[in-house]
């Protein structure tokens, strides 16, 4: 029978133990079935010692992979997971408490480091020797994360039933694949999307699987790709395990575990370390994985939990990831309700900094409030700049959503420098201020990323990976301290190589932002659709786009081409919006020398202005 159902006074004792100390490993509920137990600490170390405590002392290995590597920690999970092996997590250049701790308990026999001495340092593999029993410390590092895979795929017999492949950009497949993996002692490779990589050909010729299995729909691995493999597998046999998103695919991967299934894993679906930690976990007892939001239960875990005749569901992750609310719906067993319909497309603009009332100049202009307005704060000094919290709560008060950015470009800190930590305190300062904002706020470290590296504006040694660590940590930081705020992924859409390294290597944001424009260059005739379709057509097919709300962070067509053109451009674009599927639009009214001019709050443009301010109204 299916037991997918608890008790109230399971419930009830949930809202008595937010009261005590957070617990590391302790169920949260009565013996009622299934109970909701919390694998659980205060940062992703903690979270994943805690995790291993489910393995025995005297490990035979144990795998560890910095907390900043995405694509190691694919990899580590491809193998952990197979083999009923822990996973922990270390800095770069240190051993947090919270691993030395589990590792001491552990005493693996063998220590085996996923990485390049670029995430994991050689001091950190000297200081881990002390801790493995022999004394073997083994670092697994190829040229890239397919390769790594590879080398790890092949440690499996020749003859193996099946191989599963996943797509090295997105990890969510890779991590709730590796529990299915590691269930049925299958090995597990990744390619990229489009072609089949040579080193995961190369595992497969030695493999010679009977049957190949792709993790995630075409958007992750092409069906070119499907169609190439079929030459690998001995029956020519190739299947593939997809749904609508990552909750939908980790779901259908659940659904072979067996109804009769105990035990059941669920983690973040935008917490890659965290995910990592529940795939070993899951591994290690042969349970599935599922994937969480943050703030619900997606219809498909729901679904998929149901079927399973569960004890226990354990949930990985910290209680900023995982908030007592989620737990109370996986108590509940209770399908969610369908969202309600989306909300019209949201129409504002960027008119300059608080101090040039922007918001007061938009309304004298368009003859409203705007829905959406953004500021860009500038991080000087080592204070790391102030905001303007009275008319940012002002703008709120109002019913305008404030989409706030803080860029360090010039100073205090270096991208480096707030991945590795450095910058925590001034990170704290941001969390804090808009924490106490009263009311939802959207905000980005930095936007254009890749426009202002292409520019100068960053050093030349900073990269894509640097800018992706100070994302994820300003993002994890943020969010743990201000749950009204809405992370951005905000880029500027011409190099798109730079885009792809970024945006397949940072956790999930909930909104992505870009700016298309038409310059003075382009042709006069180009239409909004025309701008923004093709760009919106490229975000859709990458496989680190997860369906969140698209906005055009700053959108603006160059008065040059003539007034005509430009009321065309802003006729109804609430409607014309809604078709393209785009959530939101700041238009960009300003006049910017040797760039593009578009300030339509001047008595030049009156028809525009009036096109436009009538978008806004209706």
């Amino acid at each position: 029978m299916i037991r997918y159902i608890v008790a109230c006074l399971g419930i009830a004792l949930l809202s008595l133990a937010t009261l005590s100390p957070l617990p590391t490993a302790a169920a949260e509920a009565t013996s009622s079935s299934p109970q909701v137990e919390r694998i659980s600490g205060s940062d992703e170390f903690a979270v994943a010692a805690a995790a291993a405590k489910n393995f025995p002392s005297g490990q035979p290995v144990a795998f560890v992979v910095s907390v900043d590597a995405h694509p190691d920690a694919m990899v580590a999970a491809t193998r952990a997971a197979g083999i009923n092996a822990p996973v922990l997590l270390v800095n770069t250049r240190s051993v947090p408490a919270a691993t030395r701790e589990a590792l001491t308990r552990l005493s693996p026999q063998r220590i085996v480091v996923v990485g390049g001495d670029g995430v994991v340092s050689d001091g950190v593999l000297t200081d881990l020797r002390g801790y493995a029993s022999t004394g073997s410390v083994q670092r697994v590092s190829g040229l890239n994360r397919y390769v790594t895979a590879a080398e790890l795929a092949q440690k499996f017999d020749r003859g193996t039933r099946r191989v599963y492949l996943a797509g090295g950009h997105g990890y969510a497949d890779a991590m709730t694949g590796a529990a299915l993996a590691g269930y049925q002692g299958s090995p597990m490779a990744l390619t990229p999307k489009d072609r089949l990589h040579p080193a995961t050909a190369s595992a497969l010729r030695h493999l010679r699987p009977q049957e190949i299995v792709i993790l995630g729909g075409s958007g992750v691995v092409s069906s070119a790709v499907a169609k190439k493999l079929s030459a690998y597998a001995t029956t020519g046999k190739v299947t593939r395990i997809a749904g609508v998103d990552r909750y939908a695919t980790a779901a259908k991967i659940a659904d072979k575990f067996p109804a009769s299934s105990s035990h059941a894993y669920v983690a973040l679906g935008t917490s890659y370390s965290e995910a990592l930690s529940a795939a070993a976990a899951a591994g290690k007892a042969h349970a599935p994985l599922l994937l969480l939001r943050s703030s619900s239960v997606p219809k498909a875990t729901h679904t998929s939990l149901g079927r399973k005749a569960l004890d226990t569901i354990h949930a990985v992750g910290t209680r900023a990831s995982i908030p007592d609310a989620v737990i109370r719906e996986l108590m509940g067993g209770t399908t969610p309700p369908s969202p309600p319909p989306t909300d019209e497309p949201l129409l504002g603009g960027y008119l300059g900094g608080p101090m040039e009332r922007p918001d007061e100049r938009f309304r004298e202009s368009f003859g409203a409030w705007p829905d959406l307005a953004s500021t860009y704060y500038q991080a000087q000094g080592r204070g790391g700049g102030k905001i303007n919290r009275a008319y940012e709560q002002a703008r709120i008060d109002r019913g305008t959503i404030p989409v706030i950015t803080v860029t360090p470009v010039n100073g205090p800190y270096s991208m480096k420098e707030i991945g590795s930590g450095a910058a925590d305190g001034w990170i704290d300062y941001w969390a804090r201020e808009l924490g106490n904002l009263r009311g939802e706020v959207w905000f980005t470290l930095d936007h254009e990323f890749e426009v202002k590296l292409n520019q100068g504006k960053y050093p030349s040694s900073t990269t894509p990976l640097d800018y992706a660590r100070a994302f994820n940590r300003f993002q994890a930081r943020v969010k743990a301290k201000a749950p009204n705020v809405k992370f951005l992924y905000w880029y500027g859409h011409h190099d798109r190589e730079k885009i792809d390294a970024v945006g397949s290597r940072i956790d999930r944001p909930d909104v992505i932002a870009l700016d298309p424009y038409v310059f003075d260059h382009h042709s006069g005739r180009t239409t909004f659709e025309q701008m923004a379709q093709p760009k919106l057509d490229w975000l859709r097919s990458r496989s680190w786009y997860d369906g969140q709300p698209i906005i055009l962070g700053e959108f603006a067509k160059d008065t040059g081409h003539g007034e005509q053109n430009v009321e065309d451009f802003l006729t109804k674009l609430r409607p014309r919006m809604e078709a393209l599927g785009l959530s939101g639009a700041l238009y960009f009214s300003r006049n910017k020398s040797g760039d593009i001019l578009a300030d339509l709050t001047t008595s030049a443009f009156p028809d525009a202005r009036r096109a436009f301010g009538a978008s806004v109204r209706n």
